[in-house]
């Protein structure tokens, strides 16, 4: 593996130091199946500034072709290299638990490749696969339609939030002054390319959800600064205590442990194989539960957003059911500190099951919810508007998912869940299977199986949730959108 070469002479020194690093970084990637160090990592010139009004975010169509749009270019911005020296130290001292090893899958016919990608893998995945566009297209930051800042955010949260509670950091690490060093580059990236385009064309990814970066890259200071120039790219749009002031904000997909291989995404007619594998599924149960009966921590089960009460109801509820009838549900209960290997189970009862049940946890949204639609399984939400800004008008929730008001359950008014659920009709859930089957691959995040096959299919148009996501900022560049 050789670094890159680069155009940009006076930032050689500098490319150096960052290949190296993202050559220490290419471990934890290797659960995606690929090495970080194959993509460039290019430091870009500082582009001319040029006065041009903002354009709407504009909708894509899940149906619109790639030979519709032009494939966005990218120039990967990589912070200074102390900072980022600073973050991996971080990230080595204060990150959670350690990934228990994927499982291979619970069936022979299990149609996904596992990983031990967790729900916070969004910024590795988008990185990589931005920097591969970068590679096969190199541009210049002058050139380039989007500028993407590689700043690695899940550190920045552990840096800023998990650190605090460590007395034994070492005195190098001073996270106040990392605060400081992260808020300053970000700023300085966005004045400096301020107005370089008529659309916001920066574009930074979250890993975590937005309330762990309220105190820093989300604070109401940060956002005023960023807020007409940066596409913020993140799993949950719910802030806890500050206002949204993002003009461009992207709700993606929670990644999974579960992968298809990655592919071109080229007309088809009828069901994909996955599709298909989904129809194929015997649903032996009616509902499947899988969820923590305690927050992560006190101060999460505090958020304003939590659903552990509608939690304590639903499962006071099945526990009854399932005493009188086990065939009905299948239900599995975690704490905090449950290993990561009882997600195979997990999964294959959601698989075998018609209904998920998606209740929030800590905050609004869930990882679970885009596992059902990967395993074929109709997710009952219980929150309007919780999913409709992943969407943005290119399917309607309600083709998807089955909605229970959270307040009529908790009032006793109407049938319990069970009752509203075996109420559904068979011609409902038949359509609601069809429009799974039609975005579940939309909302996954293809695994290339070796560099070259990254290099070949990374490079262009996927048919999976970057794929949708690069529909989406080459339809926000077009003036005329879909």
């Amino acid at each position: 593996m050789h670094p890159p070469r680069t155009t940009a002479g006076r930032g050689g020194s500098k490319l150096a130091l960052a290949w190296s690093i993202a050559k220490r970084r290419a471990g934890f990637l290797l659960l995606l199946g690929v090495v970080l160090g194959t993509a460039l990592l290019a430091l870009c010139l500082t582009p001319a500034q040029l006065q041009t009004p903002l354009t709407d975010w504009l909708p894509v169509s899940l149906d619109v072709h790639p030979s519709q749009l032009k494939l966005p270019t990218f120039c990967i911005l990589a912070p200074p290299v102390q900072l980022q020296q600073d973050l991996e130290a971080c990230e080595q001292l204060c990150a959670g638990r350690p990934l228990s090893p994927a499982s291979s899958g619970p069936g022979k016919d299990w149609p996904f490749v596992m990983r031990q990608t967790d729900q916070f893998a969004l910024q590795s995945i988008i990185s990589l696969r931005l920097a591969t566009i970068s590679q096969a297209q190199p541009t210049t930051a002058e050139e380039a339609d989007f500028l993407f800042l590689s700043l690695d955010t899940r550190a920045v949260a552990r840096c800023l939030a998990t650190c605090r509670y460590r007395d034994d950091l070492p005195p190098t690490l001073d996270r106040t002054k990392i605060k400081s060093q992260v808020g300053e580059w970000i700023l300085e990236v966005v004045e400096s390319n301020r107005g370089r385009r008529s659309y916001p064309s920066l574009v930074l990814s979250l890993a975590l959800i937005d309330h762990d970066y309220e105190s820093n890259i989300l604070s109401m200071e940060m956002q005023e600064g960023i807020k007409d120039d940066v596409v913020v790219l993140g799993i949950e749009r719910a802030p806890w205590e500050t206002e949204d002031k993002l003009s461009a904000f992207e709700q993606m997909p929670y990644p999974s442990t579960m992968h298809l291989p990655l592919r071109r995404d080229e007309q088809q007619s009828g069901l994909s194989d996955l599709g298909e594998w989904q129809c194929g599924q015997d649903r032996k149960y009616l509902i499947s539960f899988a969820g923590k009966h305690e927050p992560n921590s006190a101060n999460a089960g505090k958020g304003p957003h939590n659903g552990f009460t509608l939690r304590d109801h639903l499962t006071s509820t099945l526990i009854d059911y399932n005493t009188s009838d086990p065939s009905l549900i299948t239900l599995h209960f975690f704490t905090p500190r449950s290993p990561r290997a009882e997600l195979a189970s997990v999964h294959l009862a959601m698989s075998q099951s018609t209904f998920c049940l998606q209740p929030p946890g800590d905050s609004p949204t869930r990882k679970g919810f885009s596992d059902s639609l990967l395993l074929g399984c109709i997710p009952v939400i219980f929150r309007e508007g919780t999913y409709d800004r992943a969407w943005k008008g290119q399917v309607e929730l309600e083709e998807l998912a089955v909605f229970i008001d959270e307040q009529e359950l908790l009032e006793g008014a109407g049938e319990d869940v069970v009752q509203r659920l075996k109420g559904v009709s068979e011609e409902k859930i038949q359509r609601k299977r069809e429009g799974i089957a039609r975005v579940a691959e939309k909302v996954h995040f293809g695994l290339p199986l070796s560099v070259e096959e990254l290099r070949d299919l990374g490079a262009g148009w996927t048919d999976d949730a970057v794929g949708m996501l690069l529909k989406q900022l080459s339809s926000l560049k077009s003036s005329d959108g879909f």
